[in-house]
């Protein structure tokens, strides 16, 4: 059996409940005796999040106690409290523990000798030889044995487990309910967990535990956690734990998140036995996933299932059988058809069955139909039946599901029972209607099985019904490989189609044509691209023309053919127009707006994109929206919205498993943090990037990658020096489209910051060959910031910085590069008037301040919660002594983090928002003429008198004494004045 190594134990998507069960035990240790009840299905992690807590009670030099205290597994006698005792003897010595027994009665310490055989001469040593029939502990024996474990325990946190509580014997049930009643005197956190799975209430087994629960009267010490399964993304990220990759190999990701449920246990039993079957694999040093139609259920998950449904009745257990094929969902209807029975005698056992939470009731418009809780008791009741009941069952099933014109909605379902069927040519038709609706709805690797199928099926007809189904099978199979990155079976399989000779109609070799276009583009091979591109409009309908032709701009605009790009822009604009069709239109908007991006034409794209569809029933449309809009406000600003239409962008390419958008995505994501300075998370989404199957065969992702690295070599590398080994790479970087426009921010920094004339003259020089061989906006923005530079540190010449200035926000203005007209403006203020500063700072929404005001706003909805909460706790204790360790420790991150998100979100440090926000309360108590100046100090956190005016002037302009005497002037308040 294959078996995971131990570092991939790591617990992920808990921070929720992990928090909670630290603030449960700190209120332990300052309020008393606290329980928590952690409920769920059998393997969703309750014992692995309680072993969570064994470091940090370990660390504070408590105890963690499993209790062995079960009515089936435990052997007599058992006491939790002498299981406890004994820790303590063995944790800090029999000297020790010996003169704290002295004090209690012979009785107690021989009921202690009896239950701990270790320590017997212990304790009897401790009641001086007397001795006691052996009986049960008496009640006595309670209250004094927890005054013992009370002393040992010193204050000290303890943590008791009680795993499968309603198993539990009646002695450790009144043991927790005494350290509940009598809380305040133990510093004990009790945790306990039981299967919702396995829990039936009723059953007579459970009496201690229902006497237990409705004897509770302590709900403020009580905590219920019920765990949930993990989300789709949740499960995406464990199993990327579990194999050490940032990304999954097309298709694993929904048939684990599918069969397991999100149950972190089935999730790693089912790529364990993936592995071990061969279905899972590395190859070339990435992860593959075939044959995802064959992974089962573990054997160990269907043996637990199993013995869950001992307990129903055999008629019961047929009724759901026969649902199970029907499948996950059923209608009465159909399973009183198959089982021959009226309608009305089934919903008795539909009732029961709803009672016992094995089905759920389904109410669709006006029908009702029936669903299996879990999928894993359809597999399991699935299997539980015989092959040739199966097809029979399945092709009785498909018939009546037919008659019921289910082909038009839920071709999938005809498909999956006529596949049983001897009918072959049904199974292919409606596999193949199956995968045009899976296509349609963007479920590529769904449509791809379902195409496969047909695939299959189609081999087994006779010559004259593959020639009906040829056509929609080939294309279909070609186009799912396509999408999914397939390249070279998709190359072949319409080549096939091309070359078959057949009459096609006009659509349909448009259509081929079109779908090769597209292949050819997605590997990169642009050449290939146009020319079936081409073709396709010689055979395409008005409406394919269109969008053909989007295609082609896209095309021309990768290639860097710009002239063709915008001469077929044109003409389509025209078309369009000339038709009044609006969809059209919308969607060139976007295809304009990435040809100006290109271009670096900001203000241009921004336009484009004013009337672009901000939702489009199109995945791949809003998908390249997303692109778009996040690249463009990785031009102009803010970065926070980039990122969010990023994010956005990725989830969808995400959804649609199409591996060229996925990492697209990536690149677009390693791009924004290069922007950020985050060189290191860029690196992770790049060899996300190299980590996808289909980059090997993608020459577009290749190239984009080779620029990326390079570019990330120059901002993350030592530029400062002398500038010399940079030119050639700067070049370099130039010839990169799309990635040369943005990433030479960072040495344009370096050089306005270098102070050093010879050096901006270097960086000049090679901006001006960027600008020469990629003549965009932005590079032109950029060589004119380092031309303003050099002139004010090469003789200060003022003029001619004035005049590079005056053309570099000429140009803001005109491109809509408004985050970089504002840092212009910032940089120097004293090279641009004051129209041009209130004009960028207008349109960013943002005041223009003057350096010696203080205005500190309230903060956006946008912001992080735990740069929520840092402000939150800044607002509510600035006049205490606040530091970057408590403001770490309030946010939850380390130093680095807090300091990077912070700067991020709010402009400035830590420190700085600490002293503006203190200044700013200043400000407001300095009017009142009661209060000294060293007073205010105080009262606002800077309680040294020169640290406070010091710090007051450098914010404000001026000393707090004259702050309060031009105030008090302005309100009339002179005598105040005169007598302060």
């Amino acid at each position: 059996m294959f078996r995971l190594e131990s570092q991939f134990q790591v617990f992920v998507g808990r921070n929720r409940e992990s928090k909670q069960l630290g603030w449960l035990l700190n209120q332990s240790l300052n309020s008393g005796a606290r329980m928590v009840v952690l409920s769920g299905d059998t393997g969703i992690g309750k014992t692995t999040l309680l072993e969570q807590l064994k470091a940090n009670v370990t660390a504070l030099g408590g105890y963690y106690i499993p209790c062995k205290a079960n009515l089936w597994g435990s052997t007599f006698p058992y006491h939790p409290l002498a299981e406890m005792i004994q820790v303590f003897i063995q944790a800090i010595g029999q000297s020790t523990v010996e003169p704290i027994l002295s004090g209690y009665s012979p009785r107690v310490l021989n009921d202690l000798a009896l239950l701990v055989p270790k320590f017997s001469a212990l304790f009897r040593s401790a009641a001086k030889g007397s001795t006691y029939s052996e009986q049960l502990p008496s009640t006595l024996f309670l209250e004094n044995a927890c005054r013992i474990v009370g002393t040992l325990l010193a204050d000290k946190p303890l943590v008791l487990v009680v795993e499968d509580l309603p198993y539990t014997d009646p002695t450790t049930f009144e043991t927790i309910q005494y350290f509940l009643n009598n809380s305040e005197d133990f510093p004990i956190l009790i945790c306990a967990t039981y299967d919702l799975d396995r829990i039936n209430i009723n059953d007579s087994r459970y009496k201690p535990f229902r006497t237990f629960i409705n004897t509770l009267g302590y709900e403020e010490r009580l905590t219920k956690i019920r765990l949930e399964p993990f989300s789709k993304e949740e499960t995406e990220e464990y199993v990327c734990r579990l194999l050490g990759e940032k990304g999954l190999p097309g298709g694993l990701l929904d048939v684990v998140f599918y069969k397991s449920e999100g149950n972190p246990l089935i999730i790693r039993q089912l790529i364990g036995n993936a592995i071990e079957q061969g279905r899972l694999y590395q190859e070339n040093g990435r992860w593959t996933f075939s044959h995802p139609e064959e992974v089962q259920l573990p054997q160990e998950i269907r043996e637990m299932i199993l013995i869950r449904l001992e307990g129903i009745r055999p008629e019961l257990k047929y009724i759901l059988t026969v649902g199970a094929v029907i499948g996950r969902k059923f209608s009465t209807r159909i399973l009183a058809a198959v089982l021959q029975r009226k309608p009305e005698n089934l919903l008795p056992f539909l009732e029961e069955a709803i009672e016992l939470q094995l089905i759920e009731e389904n109410r669709e418009s006006e029908s009702i139909n029936y669903s299996f809780l879990s999928g894993r008791i359809h597999e399991v009741l699935y299997s539980s039946i015989s092959y040739q009941r199966k097809v029979m069952l399945h092709g009785q099933i498909g018939r009546l599901l037919e008659q019921e014109d289910h082909a038009a909605l839920f071709p999938e379902e005809l498909a999956y029972h006529f596949q049983w069927d001897h009918d072959k040519v049904k199974a292919v038709k409606y596999a193949v209607l199956a995968g045009q609706r899976s296509l349609s709805l963007y479920a590529f690797l769904t449509a791809r099985n379902y195409f496969k199928r047909a695939y299959d099926l189609f081999q087994k007809l006779d010559s004259s019904e593959q020639a009906i189904h040829r056509y929609a099978v080939l294309e279909g199979v070609a186009e799912s490989a396509s999408f999914l990155g397939y390249y070279s079976e998709a190359q072949r399989l319409f080549e096939e189609i091309l070359n078959l000779g057949g009459d096609f109609n006009e659509e349909e070799t448009a259509n081929v044509h079109q779908k090769l276009g597209d292949l050819y583009f997605r590997m990169g091979n642009f050449e290939e691209t146009i020319e079936h591109y081409r073709k396709a409009l010689q055979h395409a309908t008005p409406k394919r023309q269109a969008i053909i032709t989007n295609h082609l701009i896209e095309t021309h605009t990768e290639m860097g053919n710009f002239t063709q790009a915008y001469g077929l822009a044109e003409s389509q604009l025209i078309k369009l127009e000339a038709t009044g069709k609006n969809s059209g239109r919308l969607n060139l908007k976007v295809v304009l707006a990435n040809l100006y991006l290109h271009q670096g034409e900001c203000g241009k794209a921004t336009l484009s994109l004013e009337k672009a569809p901000s939702i489009s029933s199109n995945v791949l449309d809003k998908l390249l929206t997303d692109l778009v809009r996040g690249q463009l406000l990785m031009e102009t600003g803010p970065l926070v919205q980039a990122e969010q239409f990023l994010a956005a962008g990725l989830h969808l390419a995400k959804q649609i498993q199409d591996p060229l958008f996925l990492g697209v995505m990536y690149l677009a994501l390693a791009r924004l943090d290069s922007l950020h300075g985050n060189y290191a998370k860029a690196k992770e989404w790049l060899h996300c990037v190299k980590s996808l199957a289909v980059y090997g065969d993608s020459h577009i992702l290749q190239e984009r990658v080779v620029n990326q690295e390079l570019l990330l070599r120059l901002l993350d590398g030592d530029c400062s020096g002398n500038g010399e080994g940079t030119k050639e790479d700067l070049c370099l970087a130039g010839n990169g489209k799309n990635t040369g426009v943005i990433s030479l921010d960072k040495l344009v920094k370096r050089a306005v910051l270098s102070n050093s004339p010879a050096y901006c003259q270097k960086i000049m020089n090679v901006l001006a060959k960027v600008q020469l061989h990629c003549p965009t906006p932005r590079n032109h923005l950029n060589l004119l910031r380092v031309k303003t530079a050099y002139h004010l540190v090469a003789g200060s010449n003022q003029t001619l910085a004035k005049q590079a200035m005056a053309e570099s926000l000429v140009i803001c203005q005109e491109y809509g590069m408004n985050a970089q007209g504002l840092i212009n403006c910032l940089t120097w203020p004293q090279l641009c008037g004051k129209q041009h500063s209130r004009l960028f700072f207008d349109r960013l929404g943002l005041d223009c301040l003057s350096p010696k005001e203080v205005k500190l706003d309230s903060p956006p909805d946008h912001l992080p919660k735990e740069v929520k909460v840092v402000l939150e706790y800044i607002s509510g204790k600035y006049a205490s002594n606040l530091n970057i360790a408590t403001l770490c420790q309030v946010a939850n991150l380390s130093e680095r983090q807090l300091r990077r998100v912070f700067t991020q979100y709010i402009g400035i440090s830590t420190k700085e928002y600490v002293n503006g926000y203190r200044i700013k309360k200043a400000q407001e108590l300095l009017r009142n003429p009661t209060l000294a100046v060293n007073q205010v100090g105080h009262l606002v956190g800077l309680g040294d008198k020169s640290h406070f005016c010091k710090t007051f002037k450098a914010i404000v302009g001026v000393t707090p004494s004259d702050y309060r005497k031009r105030k008090l002037e302005m309100s009339g308040n002179t005598n105040c004045v005169r007598k302060l």
